[in-house]
């Protein structure tokens, strides 16, 4: 089984490549990888190896086919989105969404965290009730943003890349015994990572902040997160 380019839909492999799409541009790897540690070897040599060797096999394979159950994304990567790596090129959203999963592809989902978005998820947030669709999409897939510790959106505009990150949102959740006032939101931050300064990061991380409060309430009754306890944080030469 294999994804259709553009969909999320699984069909059989031999049904792409007899596609015209697929003629046009072949798909060559759909990820996430199932292969035990055969995946992380191959890796060796890049910056993207970090596999401990004395990693248990049978947890690394179940590790890997936890995400590839039904509420994981699919990437599909063909020819046109292995030619954005060639040099005088601009790298496209298929290759920073695979960077983004493969940075903690060795944690389970569900415990790990770290979440990481795709660039659909900040293109849909800046759409009219954006803040809605994104926020009943995590629902529909049991993501609670505020039980992680990072939880970044990469965003793409104008052919540029930066990255909006917003840390400690797991400090935000409800606690026995202690208030909402009691609760140390001050070390809850947004992030925006841009070293070209061709980001507005104002609006970028106005927009992150608007949805992150807009999930607060739908995921707490109605109780409003104050906007004063999420500061933005934009480094110089960053």
């Amino acid at each position: 089984m294999d994804l259709v380019p553009g969909t999320t839909a699984l069909v059989p492999l031999s049904v792409l490549e007899d596609s015209p799409a697929v003629k046009q541009d072949p798909v060559l790897l759909v990820y996430p990888f199932v292969g035990g540690s055969g995946i992380e070897f191959a890796a060796q040599g890049l910056d993207l190896y970090d596999f401990q060797t004395d990693c248990n096999e049978y947890i690394l394979l179940n590790m890997q086919l936890e995400h590839t159950n039904c509420r994981c994304d699919f990437m599909s990567f063909t020819q046109r989105d292995f030619n954005s790596l060639c040099p005088g090129t601009f790298v496209n959203d298929c290759i920073i969404g695979f960077w983004m999963s493969w940075i903690h592809h060795n944690e389970i989902d569900h415990v790990s965290m770290t979440l990481c978005f795709t660039t659909y998820l900040y293109n849909t947030l800046i759409q009219v009730q954006g803040n809605y669709i994104v926020s009943s999409w995590c629902h529909n897939r049991n993501l609670d943003i505020f039980s992680k510790k990072n939880v970044m959106f990469p965003i793409n505009e104008d052919t540029h890349w930066s990255l909006c990150a917003a840390i400690n949102l797991d400090n935000t959740a409800h606690r026995d015994g202690i208030s909402l006032q009691e609760l140390p939101f001050i070390l809850l931050f947004v992030l925006h990572l841009d070293s070209a300064g061709l980001h507005g990061s104002e609006d970028i991380c106005g927009n992150i902040r608007n949805w992150i409060m807009y999930e607060w309430k739908r995921c707490n009754g109605g109780i409003a997160l104050p906007c004063n306890y999420i500061p933005v944080v934009t480094p110089s030469g960053m």
